[in-house]
């Protein structure tokens, strides 16, 4: 009896570490050996290690707006207004793409944080009529493939159209460089 007791509980918390998360338009799983450490207004995601300050790898998930980001300057004008403190990012390596209905602009550029440059990036997910917004900063490249993951598996909410109400669709990547999302 307590050997299936514990057998139930192991995929229970199994199961929890593989829930699927949402916010906004965007349907999304944490990825292992990350946790959620902070839900509001912004989703924030870190990397569980110890010296989190020394190489830090944090995806933050902004909340979804009532604007479709599907022009250069539309994206640009958000980078302006979204940035963190001390981010920098280069237009020239701005990316777009679109695919499963939904377009996807990526940038990369540097953030000093505890002194120390990081590289960090910052993407918008819109289906046409909704946008949201994720940022990623890393100090190591163990992380990438980490945050690979978890873009692949990014899910967007449909527009709404009497066609398809509620259908979800898989990201469109968009990378300015590594680390990229779908290449």
């Amino acid at each position: 009896m307590k050997a299936k007791l514990f057998t139930i509980v192991l995929f229970f918390i199994a199961g929890l570490g593989s829930a699927q998360s949402k916010l906004g338009i965007l349907t999304y799983n944490v990825p292992a050996n990350w946790q959620v450490v902070a839900q509001a207004p912004n989703v924030v995601l870190e990397k569980k290690q110890i010296k989190k300050a020394a190489n830090p790898c944090k995806i933050t998930v902004l909340p979804t707006e009532n604007t479709a980001v599907v022009l250069d300057k539309t994206f640009l004008s958000q980078i302006s207004s979204k940035k963190a403190l001390g981010e920098m990012f280069d237009i020239n390596t701005i990316k777009k793409t679109q695919a499963n209905g939904t377009i996807c602009y990526g940038v990369k550029g540097t953030v000093t944080i505890n002194l120390k440059p990081m590289v960090c990036y910052f993407y918008s997910i819109s289906n046409g009529k909704q946008t949201s917004f994720v940022r990623f900063v890393k100090g190591e490249d163990a992380c990438t493939a980490e945050f690979q993951q978890f873009w692949s598996e990014l899910l967007v909410d449909g527009d709404d159209t009497p066609a398809a109400p509620g259908a979800k669709r898989k990201a469109a990547g968009a990378s300015p460089a590594a680390p990229a999302p779908v290449m």
